[in-house]
């Protein structure tokens, strides 16, 4: 976890392996991150069957709404905002902001200009 993180009351950061929380992160109230998941293979018991395991990501200046899920896999870059009681279940990129079960990309912190590759003309 780096400096200046944010936990907000009830917040969840279960770890069987790997989660990183970059610096300047806020994490509202009841968030849960949890780099594991329950395998669910059919004809046997859900409770046998172990976990899938996979590093959990955020990267600087993230920002969790209350109650965001973030699954196992997950990596979300510098800057992305998750909207409240959204479900994080892959990659999310720089500055996005994402909402809904699962998140999706609903916009960007920047101005669109400022989204464009600097190599490629406007």
């Amino acid at each position: 976890i780096g400096d200046d993180v944010y936990l907000g009351q009830g917040t969840q950061v279960v770890a069987k392996k790997s989660i990183s929380i970059g610096s300047d992160c806020l994490i509202a109230p009841y968030a849960v991150i949890r780099d594991a998941n329950h395998k669910t293979t059919y004809g046997k018991l859900i409770r046998q069957q172990g976990f899938d395991i996979r590093p959990v990501t955020l990267g600087r200046d993230c920002w969790l709404g209350s109650h965001v899920v973030v699954t196992a896999g997950a990596t979300l870059g510098n800057g992305v905002v998750a909207g409240a009681n959204a479900v994080v279940l892959g990659e999310l990129p720089d500055n996005a902001i994402a909402a809904g079960a699962p998140a999706r990309v609903v916009k960007y912190r920047q101005p669109e200009q400022a989204q464009k590759r600097p190599d490629k003309p406007a």
